[in-house]
C-alpha cells in the first residue's frame, strides 16, 4: 500500500487501562495521649498486692488489644498490597499494544491477588471492583460491580465498566453512566472534538473498530449524547473480549472469528470475514493492528477501510467537511490534544499527492502549511518533512 508508512508513524496510541480513581484515606486519625495527672491526694488507698494483681490484668489486656491490633494492620496491609499489584498488573495487561487478552501467565497473577483479596477483606470496593475486572467483561460477574457502585458510586472505573456492560447488554442506563462520566469531564474537550471529527469522516452506516477507553467512550457521548451520527456502528475490540458482545455481533448480521484470544491476529480475522461490510479501524488504533491489515487498508479521513473507490476524491471531500466542522473549534493546548492532531496528517498527505499530481500548487501549499503546523505544534518536524520529499 502506497501509504503505509504513515501508520507507523503517525498512528496515535490514545488508549487507556483501567483508570483508577480509587479514594485515599487521606485523613489520618490523631492518637490522643492525654494521660491524667496524679494527685495522691484524691487517689483512693489500694492494697500493693491488689495494685499489682490489677496492673498484670491491665498489661495482658493491652498486649492483647495491641496484638490484635497489629494483626488488623497487617491484614490491611496485605488486602491493600494485593490490590495495588492487581490493578498494576490489570493496567498493564490492557496497555499491550498487540493484543487486549491476557496470557494465562497474566490471569493467574492476576487470580492470586484476587485470593489474596477475597481472603482479606471479600466485602471491600477493592476486592468487588477487581473480581469483576478479572472477567474481562464477564457480564456474568455483574453482582460484584454492583456492589462495588453501591460502596463508592462516584468511582470513574465502576462508571467505566458499568458504562460497558450496558453496551454489551443492550441496557438503556448506558446513556445515564455516559451523562455522569461526561458531566465529571473525564474525557477532555479536545478528546470530544477529535470523536466528533473521525464520525464526520466516516460514510453512512460504516463500522469503526476501535481499541480503548479513550478512543471509545468520547464517540458514544458523541453519538448518545450529542446525538450525533448514531448511524455508525463502534465496535470495541476491548470489548470483544466478552462473549455476550460477540454474540451481539452476531446477532447484528457480523461474521465473528472462532477463537476468543483478542489481539492482532483476531483483527486480521474478522476483517477478512466481514470484508462486504464498510469496515473502518480508527487510526488511535495501535500500530501493531494496523501492521497486521496493511495490505487491506486505504487512508479515508481520520481512519483506515478496507473498501475505498477513489481515495483521492473522498479524501478532498472530507477535507472540505473537516474545515467546516473545525471553524469553531480552538487549536488544542494539551500536549495530548497536540499529538492527537497528527492523525489529520495520513489524510493530508494523501490530498498533497493528489494535489502535486494534478498540479493545484495553491491547495498543495495549503497543505504544505498544514502539516507543518501540525508536526511543530506536535514535536515531530522531522518525519513530517521526511514524508513530504
Amino acid at each position: 500500500m502506497k501509504y503505509f508508512l504513515f501508520i507507523s508513524l503517525f498512528s496515535i496510541l490514545f488508549y487507556s487501562g483501567a483508570q483508577q480513581n480509587v479514594p485515599a484515606n487521606s485523613q489520618e486519625e490523631k492518637e490522643k495521649n492525654s494521660a491524667p495527672a496524679m494527685n495522691s491526694n484524691y487517689a483512693e488507698p489500694i492494697m500493693l498486692e491488689e495494685f499489682s494483681k490489677k496492673d498484670q490484668s491491665k498489661k495482658k489486656t493491652m498486649s492483647a488489644e495491641g496484638q490484635s491490633s497489629s494483626e488488623s494492620q497487617l491484614i490491611q496491609q496485605r488486602y491493600l498490597n494485593a490490590n495495588a499489584s492487581f490493578q498494576q498488573s490489570y493496567s498493564s495487561n490492557k496497555k499491550m499494544s498487540s493484543r487486549k487478552s491476557s496470557t494465562e501467565e497474566e490471569q493467574l497473577d492476576m487470580n492470586m491477588r484476587l485470593e489474596t483479596m477475597r481472603a482479606t477483606n471479600a466485602s471491600g470496593f477493592e476486592y468487588q471492583l477487581a473480581e469483576y475486572q478479572i472477567g474481562n467483561h464477564n457480564v456474568s460477574k455483574i453482582d460484584f460491580l454492583k456492589e462495588a457502585e453501591r460502596l463508592n458510586p462516584n468511582n470513574k472505573e465502576v462508571q467505566l465498566q458499568l458504562t460497558a456492560y450496558h453496551e454489551i447488554t443492550g441496557g438503556s442506563q448506558k446513556l445515564e453512566y455516559l451523562k455522569k462520566l461526561n458531566g465529571s469531564k473525564y474525557f477532555s474537550q479536545e478528546l470530544l472534538h477529535y470523536a466528533r471529527f473521525v464520525l464526520t469522516t466516516l460514510p453512512e452506516k460504516s463500522v469503526l473498530i476501535t481499541h480503548g477507553v479513550d478512543d471509545t467512550y468520547p464517540i458514544w457521548i458523541e453519538q448518545s449524547i450529542s446525538n450525533f451520527r448514531s448511524d455508525v456502528i463502534i465496535i470495541s475490540l476491548d470489548l470483544l473480549q466478552s462473549e455476550e458482545y460477540r454474540n451481539k455481533l452476531k446477532k447484528q448480521g457480523f461474521s465473528i472469528p472462532t477463537a476468543t484470544f483478542i489481539d492482532t491476529k483476531y483483527l486480521q480475522e474478522f476483517i477478512r470475514l466481514n470484508s462486504s461490510k464498510s469496515i473502518h479501524v480508527s487510526m488511535t488504533v495501535p500500530a501493531p493492528y494496523l501492521k497486521s491489515v496493511q495490505s487491506n487498508l486505504e487512508i479515508e479521513g481520520l481512519s483506515f477501510t478496507i473498501k475505498s473507490t477513489d481515495p483521492a476524491t473522498t479524501n478532498q471531500h472530507i477535507y472540505q467537511q473537516l474545515l467546516r466542522e473545525m471553524d469553531n473549534v480552538p487549536k488544542p493546548t494539551t500536549n495530548a490534544g497536540k499529538q492527537l492532531q497528527l492523525n489529520y496528517v495520513p489524510m493530508l498527505l494523501v490530498i498533497r499527492n493528489t494535489a502535486q499530481v494534478t498540479k493545484d500548487k495553491r491547495l498543495s501549499q495549503k497543505i504544505d502549511k498544514q502539516l507543518l503546523e501540525i508536526a511543530k505544534a506536535a514535536g515531530k518536524e522531522t518525519q513530517v518533512k521526511t514524508l513530504m520529499k
